[in-house]
């Protein structure tokens, strides 16, 4: 038998040898190649000669010369096959070598051994036997592949031509095949390191992030440190422009990586024979790593899941994958069918009749608690709905932590610099010099990996384009949460009425198309067009506010500047042809016969065949992680998608404020940070570093002011603030706080925005008319939780620093309890009092900034005496003698800003001082009250916040005040010595207008019970349900006292 050497210059047919044309190659080139050891090289390098020969020799040697690359091909096929034979070559890895230098000649080698090994019957599906051949010889290249992929950094020379060699495989139909055997052979086990240690997997996990990276580093103690970033080694030692530079090669990196894969995956999806696989692939993939959105499995060392590098790839190649229809009005998006979640949880066999090839998301919350009758679920699910579910799932893994890790890294951060500057002060007072330099190096080591650490997390999360991705993927969300919720409209031709029939929230207007035909159009202020024949946007005409057409804004809305390549529009066309094979499958098809719908608010009732049962929070969940990641780490990305926000707007009036739409109150509130998020800051200079320029932030702040339905925004943010009251979880009395601040500064931009005061000039008019209405009006409910929230956060806060001073002192001082467990303790009380500072400045400016807009509703008897007694115990706390108990050491230290609550506090007085009746009512609060301790407070104003106009407007206001309560004075002699039963037994002061309650018979004032019951709705004497609509004028009672204060007055003249 011939040796594998000399099989290679051996034709059976005979006649033919290596190097047997008429044009003769230079010796020293072929003694090169015949000098070649590794087999599969030299034949690619017979049949490259071959190949050139070609166009050389006369046509009657044409054939001579096809043969020589036959044999060259069959002898590289036959090594391929019995590569486990050749203990000191390894033909798999020289192939590998030819597809990576070869060029287009590699690949044309590669195809001629395919057809020397059946891979054309294979193809055809001629027979099984074909496909497993083409397998044996080509599975153990991937092996070689999967080798060379190991440990690979970003920024590695050999993993862009692995890459790209990939992608030109997974173009084959045949080796496509091969590919997805190969993933499906690495997987069998189903665990989740199996498919991170597949190809694809491991494709997936080069990344910047150090690793490993816990998850909670500030878990960890400050004697140890952080894994070095390799991209930001030494972060102190960088300029900001460094910095920036290296954030932008990250980037780079990681777009670049995510484009190579997604094409990769585009390619196998558009493969009809691979689809089902890759999407099966990929669904088990997201299934075994389901446990990361669990605690208990993040923590447990025994579970072993997929990194978050790998995980966070997979991400940002899946949401690229849906670009195509994440635009705006994209006419796919009707195709989307919620039912998919819940066919997941079919039985495997029909599972794959259906397409579906996720499992699991059943058993996913929805927006609304499902009934018990299933519903009928069509024949087949598309690609669309599939590969959406795919991508929120895989956000849903791993974006919520990687954020969280982000906060507990900055969390580390500042706490580190704190104890660095500790531990610099113990060295300098301490005799232990060489400890404490000991001591101070480590942290400034941990310091160093931290920020490191930081940096190269953020940098990878922030990708520009992955950023842009996510926020299309939210922007189909929140397009197909309010469809759902107002209900698709069927086609023009199927609406009741024909094809004039007004649209649900809309009209219907006539437009000319390109080829002069009448289209209809729902029209939108907002929305600009959705054509009502094909469900696209138009944003060439839109209605100003006037509902005139005007010409709209030259804004680019296709995927916020990011234009459709022409791999991904390939991929929306695979996806409409794949829609209408669907529909001539099945006739009229069911989810394609459905089309945009203007929305109006308020929103018509949730209908029993509603689909948000089975609309997932999962996917609101990463709409509140995707835009309050961007709105706060990549601001000028939300200024560039200006042009989306009405979308996310609607989408927060529809659910935010309506527990009938999505139930979760916890998920409701947290819109509330996406609002928060998409705006900009009222005042840039105070959420960024001084040294860093403001974003831009005029288009976000348009957006905001000529959004079409400020009162259904307005309301939803205020219904949320007052649902969470009652949420009835355990720690709900420490949550609102939570979910509150991110409401105090976009109520302050919608009192501040003039298309939302008429809004709340229409809620102040409500609530007057209504104010002992049961249940009470909206606003009237805001405004007392609002005081109670002040109340109790200054309250607190006044006694955590009061607490503070008291254990500065003992922590200086000597002290049975040692030094370690005395600053603890102090740290604690430091931390609780640094909330509730924060928390009470923010609603003191908050109240504030409201109180011109709500001043009727403020001095209404109802509520000004609680306003008045609120203001004045602050004052003395600010301004009286208390003062001095709240001198700690550090202000700062401690968010405690006296001249901020001072100044909050007095434009409050000064806001309500135009009303006689609240002036007269701040005299009477025997309490808190004094006229000097008013003049000390202006006096402290004027110290420590100069305004002229506010001082001059607070000093005529305290005037006012005395005149009145000399007045008072006089007229109080009169009621003196007053009856009990004239007293309202709460108060103890004399009733102005008694009622009577129903249960208890006892008679109080009607300002008192009123006050009460918005608070605590039931009576205050045995505690049954009680409303205002119940109490009944005490006529008689009112009688006796309005004649013995006539009495009192005739003596006293």
């Amino acid at each position: 038998m011939p040796s594998p050497k000399e099989q290679l210059v051996w034709v059976d047919d005979g006649g033919v040898s290596e190097g047997g044309t008429g044009r003769r190659i230079g010796m020293h080139a072929a003694e090169e190649e015949a000098a070649e050891r590794a087999a599969v090289l030299y034949l690619f390098s017979s049949f490259v000669r071959a190949q050139n020969e070609a166009s050389h020799v006369p046509h009657s040697l044409l054939n001579c010369v096809e043969r020589c690359q036959k044999v060259c091909a069959v002898q590289a096929g036959t090594m391929l096959l019995t590569s486990g034979l050749l203990t000191d070559q390894s033909p798999p890895r020289q192939l590998l070598q030819v597809l990576l230098t070869g060029g287009a000649k590699g690949w044309d080698f590669m195809m001629a051994v395919l057809d020397t090994l059946g891979a054309g019957e294979a193809q055809s599906g001629g027979g099984t036997q074909d496909a497993e051949v083409v397998n044996e010889a080509l599975i153990p290249v991937l092996d070689v592949v999967v080798e060379d992929l190991q440990d690979l950094r970003l920024e590695h020379p050999q993993l862009e031509p692995l890459l790209e060699l990939l992608l030109t495989w997974s173009r084959k139909p045949i080796l496509a095949q091969v590919l997805m055997e190969h993933l499906g052979r690495s997987t069998l086990s189903g665990s989740a390191s199996s498919f991170s240690s597949s190809l694809l997997g491991l494709a997936l996990s080069p990344s910047a992030i150090p690793s490993p990276l816990s998850l909670s580093p500030s878990a960890f103690p400050l004697s140890l440190t952080l894994p070095h970033s390799e991209y930001f080694p030494h972060p102190t030692h960088l300029s900001p422009l460094e910095v920036q530079a290296q954030k932008s090669r990250v980037h780079q990196l990681i777009s670049r990586l995510h484009g190579r894969v997604s094409a990769i995956l585009r390619s196998l999806l558009q493969n009809q024979t691979t689809r089902g696989r890759l999407l099966t692939w990929l669904g088990n993939f997201l299934h075994a790593n389901g446990p990361h959105r669990t605690l208990w499995a993040s923590q447990s060392p025994v579970v072993v899941l997929s990194p978050d590098t790998c995980l966070l790839n997979l991400a940002g190649v899946l949401v690229r994958l849906c670009r195509p229809f994440s635009e705006p009005g994209c006419h796919l998006l009707p195709t989307f069918d919620p039912l998919y979640c819940l066919a997941t949880g079919l039985p495997l066999e029909e599972r794959q009749q259906k397409g579906v090839h996720m499992k699991g998301l059943d058993k996913e919350t929805p927006f609304l608690p499902r009934g018990t009758v299933s519903p009928d679920f069509p024949p087949s699910f598309n690609m669309l709905t599939e590969v959406f579910h795919m991508a929120q799932f895989s956000l849903g893994l791993v974006l919520h932590r990687l954020i969280a890790s982000l906060l507990n890294l900055y969390r580390d951060l500042q706490r580190l610099r704190v104890a660095w500057q500790q531990a610099q002060g113990d060295s300098s007072g301490s005799s232990f010099g060489s400890m404490g330099n000991h001591a101070e190096g480590r942290l400034k080591e941990r310091f160093q990996s931290a920020l490191g650490a930081w940096l190269a997390l953020e940098a990878s999360v922030m990708e520009p384009h992955f950023v842009q991705n996510t926020i299309g993927l939210q922007l189909a969300t929140a397009t197909l949460g309010v469809q759902l919720a107002v209900g698709w409209e069927r086609r023009r031709d199927d609406v009741v009425g024909g094809p004039d029939a007004t649209p649900i929230g809309g009209k219907v207007g006539k437009k000319n198309d390109q080829e002069g035909r009448e289209v209809g159009m729902v029209l939108s202020k907002d929305q600009g067009l959705i054509s009502k024949t094909t469900g696209s946007f138009d944003k060439k005409n839109e209605m100003n506010n006037e509902g005139h057409w005007q010409e709209a804004p030259k804004t680019d809305t296709k995927n916020h500047g990011c234009e459709l390549g022409e791999e991904e529009e390939g991929f929306q066309k695979d996806m409409e042809r794949e829609l209408h094979a669907q529909d001539a499958l099945s006739g009229i098809g069911v989810k394609t016969n459905r089309e945009f719908v203007c929305v109006r608010f308020p929103l018509l009732p949730v209908s029993h065949s509603s689909m948000l049962p089975y609309f997932l929070e999962l996917f609101a969940d990463n709409l509140v992680d995707c835009l309050v990641m961007a709105g706060r780490f990549s601001p000028e990305t939300m200024e560039q998608s200006s042009a989306c926000l009405p979308y996310f707007f609607n989408f927060i009036c529809a659910f935010m404020g309506s527990p009938d739409r999505m139930s979760n109150p916890h998920l409701r509130a947290r819109l509330a940070e996406v609002l928060e998020a998409l705006l900009p800051p009222a005042d840039p200079m105070d959420s960024e570093p001084a040294t860093a320029p403001p974003a831009p932030s005029f288009a976000r702040a348009r957006a905001f002011s000529q959004f079409a339905h400020p009162a259904a925004l307005t309301r939803a943010l205020l219904l949320v603030f007052v649902d969470i009251e009652f949420t009835g979880d355990p720690h709900q009395f420490e949550q609102k706080f939570n979910y509150r601040r991110p409401m105090y500064p976009i109520l302050r931009r919608m009192w501040d925005t003039a298309s939302y005061q008429c809004t709340v000039t229409d809620l102040v008019n409500n609530a007057m008319e209504q104010m002992e209405a049961a249940p009470a009006p909206l606003l009237l409910r805001f405004l007392n939780i609002l005081l109670n929230d002040a109340t109790f956060l200054l309250d607190e806060a006044i006694q955590y620093l009061s607490q503070i001073k008291v254990r500065q002192q003992e922590v200086e001082g000597e002290s049975e309890v040692p030094a370690g467990e005395r600053r603890s303790s102090l740290q604690q009380l430091i931390q609780l009092a640094r909330f509730h500072n924060v928390m009470a400045l923010e609603t003191l400016h908050t109240l504030a900034c409201l109180t011109p807009g709500v001043r009727m509703i403020l001095v209404h008897p109802i509520m000004s005496d609680r306003v008045i007694a609120m203001l004045n115990h602050f004052l003395q706390h600010l301004a009286g003698p208390r003062a001095r108990h709240l001198k700690v050491r550090d202000f700062a230290e401690l968010e405690f800003k006296p001249q901020d609550l001072l100044r909050y506090i007095i434009s409050t007085y000064v806001g309500l001082g135009e009303d006689d009746s609240f002036c007269a009512a701040v005299s009477r609060d025997e309490r808190s009250y004094s006229h000097q301790l008013l003049l000390r407070a202006a006096k402290a104003l004027e110290r420590v916040r100069p305004d002229p106009a506010l001082n001059a407007s607070f000093l005529e206001f305290v005037h006012r005040v005395q005149m009145l309560a000399e007045q008072q004075e006089k007229e109080s002699e009169c009621c003196a010595d007053s009856p009990d039963d004239f007293l309202d037994p709460i108060l103890s002061t004399l009733m102005l207008d008694p009622v009577i309650l129903p249960s208890s018979r006892v008679s109080v004032d009607r300002a008192t019970i009123a006050r009460h019951l918005l608070s605590d709705p039931t009576d205050p004497f045995n505690r049954t349900p009680l409303s205002m609509e119940q109490v009944k004028p005490d006529s008689e009672l009112k009688q006796r006292i309005e004649s013995w204060l006539h009495d009192r007055k005739m003596k006293n003249k």
